[in-house]
């Protein structure tokens, strides 16, 4: 006859609430797992010159301004269905036989302004060297067309329909040109479908 252990009757009660107490146990640790949530990617913020919507253009011809001898009004082709008038204070630095037939890059969505009663619909870019004395007008790479945008690295969001003055502004204070002579936002290099757009002799100077 096959012998069977007698396990006291102790030792299984005792068996059983260890048992009890273990799953007892990973209920509780089940209970105090936290579930982990998903972190956020904190999103990347543009470089704020998208603002702005920067055109290569070429002036088609030019003038002196009727009423203020610092001032040339240019007729700028932008690509558009007609030239946009734009009045620079260039007259001390370039004569506008000159500027006819350069090609320059230029802000288009700023509004229309009047400037010593001529309307001027946009900004030609120039720097300024850092004493003032020299100014030069930001000329885009050979090879570009009119109209053409100019675009900065980081920059994906569309141009703003005009840009506001706060934002204008600020935008004013950064724009510079490197040492190596290119037109920059803050380090950001203008930069169009045939290289950036530079200036003769202007380095750590101002653009606006």
């Amino acid at each position: 006859m096959e012998s069977r252990e007698i396990i006291p009757a102790a030792k299984a009660s005792g068996a059983v609430e260890s048992q009890a107490i273990s799953q007892s146990s990973k209920k509780d640790e089940k209970k105090n797992v936290k579930k982990e949530k998903p972190v956020k990617a904190a999103p990347v913020e543009e470089p704020l010159i998208f603002h702005m919507d920067i055109r290569v253009g070429k002036i088609l011809s030019c003038e002196p301004h009727p009423t203020d001898e610092r001032l040339v009004v240019s007729h700028v082709d932008v690509g558009e269905a007609s030239t946009r008038c734009v009045v620079s204070g260039l007259a001390a630095f370039y004569t506008p036989v000159q500027l006819t037939g350069r090609w320059i890059v230029l802000v288009v969505n700023l509004g229309p302004a009047e400037i010593k009663g001529v309307s001027s619909d946009g900004r030609a870019l120039v720097a300024t060297s850092p004493d003032g004395k020299t100014k030069e007008i930001v000329e885009p790479p050979a090879g570009v067309s009119a109209g053409e945008k100019v675009f900065f690295e980081g920059c994906s969001s569309p141009p703003d329909r005009e840009v506001n003055s706060k934002v204008l502004n600020k935008l004013w204070k950064l724009l510079t040109t490197s040492e190596a002579r290119l037109a920059q936002f803050q380090t950001l290099p203008f930069t169009t479908s045939h290289g950036p757009p530079t200036v003769p002799s202007v380095a750590g100077g101002t653009v606006c």
